[in-house]
């Protein structure tokens, strides 16, 4: 899934999710709010 996910997000992570996901953090966009999120698709 992490691969044929055009957009993954961590949303507002904190450290133990950080630490949780470390493998999978090149492959994800963190983002602190929606707008962000809006800002990382909307083209």
């Amino acid at each position: 899934m992490i691969k044929s996910t055009p957009n993954l997000f961590l949303f507002q992570p904190d450290k133990a999710e950080i630490e949780e996901f470390k493998q999978f953090l090149s492959n994800v966009t963190l983002v602190a709010d929606w707008k962000e999120v809006l800002g990382k698709i909307i083209i």
